[in-house]
């Protein structure tokens, strides 16, 4: 009888679990900062996202590096914007269902975002997800890449993004953006 009667709470204490969850809307959130860097600038702005928001964190690496002369690697930006090229991605890709938020970022490159993201985006699938772009840049901010990525994820929740050219006040200025987006 006492086992039957443990059996019976048990599984009414789960069923209370499980109806307060609901009926209070709470939900374990999860997010990710997925970005690509070349010189580490957007790098180190992805790292202050993921630290200030307990977010994972995933590098996007081309699985044919590119070159590290800077002129060059304009040169192949160029050619991979012309084209429309979709560069591969190194390593195993996240596995992006289990995330609600993705903040995606890049360095502007020719005024949208290097192709390379393209390619994530073409195979993350970020409907009904909450979408938080950062970009850095020269001082070009954003191009067209927010344009640009919301025709590949339309029904993506953007939020307003966040464009950096440099790191300085960089804790303060994501603080700021974080604060704004979750309004």
């Amino acid at each position: 009888m006492k086992k039957l009667a443990s059996v019976l709470l048990a599984a009414l204490l789960t069923a209370s679990a499980a109806f307060a969850q609901v009926s209070t809307g709470s939900t374990n959130k999860k997010s990710i900062v997925v970005y690509f860097s070349w010189g580490g600038t957007t790098e180190s702005l992805a790292k202050e996202i993921a630290s200030q928001t307990g977010s994972d964190i995933w590098r996007i690496e081309e699985a044919a590096p590119y070159t590290r002369d800077y002129n060059k690697v304009l040169d192949v930006a160029q050619n991979e914007k012309r084209k429309n090229a979709r560069p591969a991605i190194k390593g195993t890709f996240p596995d992006i269902s289990q995330y609600d938020t993705v903040y995606l970022g890049w360095p502007c490159w020719w005024g949208t975002a290097p192709m390379i993201i393209f390619s994530f985006l073409d195979r993350a699938d970020l409907d009904g997800k909450t979408l938080a772009p950062f970009t850095t840049s020269g001082g070009s901010g954003f191009g067209s890449s927010l344009g640009d990525i919301k025709k590949l994820e339309p029904k993506a929740v953007q939020t307003k993004g966040l464009s950096l050219n440099g790191t300085s006040g960089l804790q303060k200025r994501v603080a700021d953006w974080i604060s704004e987006i979750k309004r």
